[in-house]
């Protein structure tokens, strides 16, 4: 018997298998054999590995689990299926080098064994990666049904997907991209990943110079816009009479575009957001800028905060 035998035994014997649930996820770079023919050997494993090591990152940033480099792609997994879901959202922001992912995200029961995981779980995970279009991100129902109601107001039903191995058709959720550029989704982390419990009571602040204004659980609903009639008025040539509105709807503030040039969300933190008849979740604080673009000289932009 060799010594690596040997020693691999004595490894498991000290290491002995444990199971138990966990949430796994498999994020693969898209492209990297074309990478590797068009920036050359060296390059391209330098944006490679620098690639791998923000995904690592963003993975200990949302208390996961490191698992393995898997050649261009990751394995993790995570005690909290929510924590798995905000890594994920993470990962697919934009990559300064252009290196998109695709991200699996699945539920179940694995073995760990000598710094290893195994199992359907694990092999699930995998699967779904493998069917995610470039900067996509899918997750399976059991995923889903473990996290709060919240989001399924996140993501899109897919037609039922019959994968290698699996006896049953699986039932997968896309994480919605409204705008469907690389940045991440327009409900970006720092303003998606809360419990429902968390927003319940909660009131929104709203503040235009001297003027302030609150939706909460009286207040259910207000207009934003240039016409006089308007709850907070933004008196601003590229502002619509009636540019947006801001909801309390099942325990969540929901701000909607309903102008002609858009609305930019800008959450502390978080990512730049064009919405354009479109709606997403208020949580955290931050700018929400009328017609204008934030990046403009001298734009303006309401302060919201969740309290």
């Amino acid at each position: 018997m060799s010594f690596e035998s040997v020693k691999n035994r004595i490894l498991k014997f000290l290491r002995p298998s444990r199971t138990r649930e966990k949430a796994v996820l498999f994020a693969d770079i898209v492209s990297s054999t074309e990478l590797y023919e068009s920036q050359g050997n060296a390059t391209a494993k330098e944006l490679v590995d620098d690639r791998l090591r923000q995904l690592s990152g963003m993975v200990h940033a949302h208390h996961g689990r490191v698992i393995k480099h898997l050649g261009d792609g990751i394995l993790c997994d995570f005690s909290s299926p929510g924590d798995a879901f905000g890594s994920g959202l993470a990962m697919s922001r934009e990559d300064p080098h252009g290196l998109g992912i695709r991200v699996g995200i699945h539920v179940g029961e694995i073995v760990e064994e000598g710094g290893d995981i195994f199992g359907d779980a694990v092999n699930t995970a995998a699967r779904i990666a493998s069917i995610a279009k470039p900067w996509e991100i899918l997750i399976s129902k059991d995923l889903l049904k473990r996290l709060p109601a919240a989001y399924n107001r996140l993501v899109q039903p897919l037609k039922p997907v019959s994968v290698k191995g699996k006896a049953q058709p699986l039932q997968l959720f896309s994480v919605l991209r409204m705008n469907g550029s690389q940045a991440s989704s327009t409900m970006c982390a720092t303003a998606l990943i809360v419990d429902d419990e968390s927003l319940r009571d909660r009131t929104l602040e709203l503040e235009w110079l001297e003027t302030k204004t609150d939706v909460d659980g009286k207040r259910t609903s207000l207009t934003i816009g240039r016409q006089s009639d308007n709850d907070l008025v933004v008196d601003r040539e590229y502002v619509s009479r009636t540019h947006a509105t801001v909801s309390w709807r099942d325990g969540k503030h929901i701000l909607a575009d309903q102008s002609s040039n858009g609305t930019y969300l800008v959450p502390n933190g978080g990512v730049k957001v064009h919405l354009r008849r479109e709606e997403t979740m208020l949580n955290g604080s931050g700018l929400i800028f009328l017609g204008v673009d934030p990046d403009k000289e001298g734009a303006e932009g309401v302060a919201y905060r969740v309290r």
